[in-house]
């Protein structure tokens, strides 16, 4: 278990495709590209913009 204070990063790139867990249920994949508090995830050239509030996972 990883606890990260997203008020210190300024920049967060995955290397590798992820699993995001939302906390409504909601499971997407895709590159995280986390800046400037905004969470988007990649996927085939598609970006798709989240709430970073509603993140609970990442997983490999």
């Amino acid at each position: 278990m990883q606890t990260i204070d997203w008020h210190d990063v300024t920049e967060l790139r995955s290397k590798q495709w992820q699993s995001f867990g939302m906390f409504d249920g909601t499971i997407a994949e895709g590159y995280l590209v986390l800046k400037e508090g905004e969470l988007s995830l990649v996927k085939h050239g598609v970006t798709t913009h989240y709430d970073l509030n509603s993140l609970l996972s990442i997983a490999s």
